[in-house]
């Protein structure tokens, strides 16, 4: 899948703005924040595990911040490519065959929810919109990768 990343007018030509970029990578969910105790007081954290693909999302829409300012309803549809696990294929001299009894479709973690709240988040750090609470509407698909693992995101102003 090759990488494409701009701004243009939707397919009607009525000037919605929208924006498509393929982030190669592997995409990682955001984790949930953590307590640890320091001196006999809680204190929360993020575990920052996923911050190189946030910065990997980030680096992928850089030139497109305030795309959709605040008050803007913003469509946002995510495909994320995982990799197959080593166990869906053959060994030896099928080690490039898939079996019969790999799944189709990605059931494990990462959950699809931690891996959309990373790049919503990734998104609001660039300044691609105002905030993810913008986001209205959109689509969240899992999909083992056939060559690159990453996540296509499709950004449109959410019309009727």
């Amino acid at each position: 899948m090759e990488a494409r990343r701009g701004t243009h007018g939707s397919e009607r030509g009525d000037g919605v703005k929208s924006l498509y970029v393929f982030v190669p990578g592997l995409p990682v969910g955001q984790p949930r924040p953590r307590a640890t105790s320091f001196g006999g007081r809680a204190r929360m954290y993020d575990p920052g595990t996923s911050n190189e693909w946030k910065a990997c999302v980030i680096h992928a829409v850089r030139g497109n911040a305030g795309l959709f300012p605040a008050g803007i309803p913003v469509r946002c549809d995510l495909t994320f490519y995982l990799p197959r696990p080593k166990a869906h294929y053959g060994s030896g001299k099928n080690a490039s065959v898939l079996k019969g009894s790999a799944p189709t479709r990605p059931t494990g973690k990462p959950d699809r929810d931690n891996l959309e709240k990373a790049v919503l988040d990734a998104l609001t750090s660039a300044g691609i919109w105002h905030d993810d609470s913008q986001v209205t509407d959109g689509r969240l698909r899992k999909r083992y990768a056939q060559l690159n693992t990453g996540c296509e995101i499709r950004i449109t102003e959410d019309v009727e």
